[in-house]
């Protein structure tokens, strides 16, 4: 079997075993920073444990894969017994734990980013006032926390 080194770095390769019918399956979960750990940790093994499809050995598992960006990201490790389940349980999972995370008031995360503007040169501050104030005349955004000066208002 040759394959080449490209497909390493930037495919998805699958190890298809002949001898052995059992798959793993991985589901990366991406949740809110306010999560309790333990409780996501929790939810997912029951969801894997619940799912008549999915292998009692080896055990499922589900850990606290890393600190990202935006989330805390775990993974879901279980186990098929045949190709033919795979997709199947990967959608069933994806689907339940969407469904118990929201009723546990878990929050799944998205990425996001915060700008701040510090200063606009003059002609970009007029342009953006402009634009942002529309027929009104005037452009205020939200709150500022106690103590510190609201520049946010801005006038053409």
């Amino acid at each position: 079997l040759i394959v080449p080194n490209k497909e390493f770095i930037t495919g998805k390769l699958v190890n298809w075993t002949l001898s052995d019918s059992v798959l793993r399956v991985v589901v990366a979960v991406g949740v809110d920073y306010d999560s309790d750990p333990l409780v996501v940790t929790r939810i997912l093994l029951q969801i894997a444990r619940e799912h008549p499809s999915i292998l009692e050995e080896p055990a499922p598992s589900a850990v606290l894969h890393k600190f990202g960006d935006n989330a805390l990201e775990f993974e879901l490790r279980c186990y098929v017994s045949g190709m033919d389940k795979l997709s199947p349980v990967q959608h069933d999972l994806h689907v339940k734990i969407e469904e118990r995370l929201r009723k546990a008031g878990i929050e799944i995360a998205y990425p996001h980013c915060d700008v701040r503007v510090r200063e606009l040169a003059e002609p970009m501050a007029t342009a953006a006032a402009r634009a942002l104030a529309g027929p009104h005349g005037s452009a205020q955004f939200g709150p500022q926390p106690a103590g510190v000066e609201n520049r946010s208002r801005i006038s053409a």
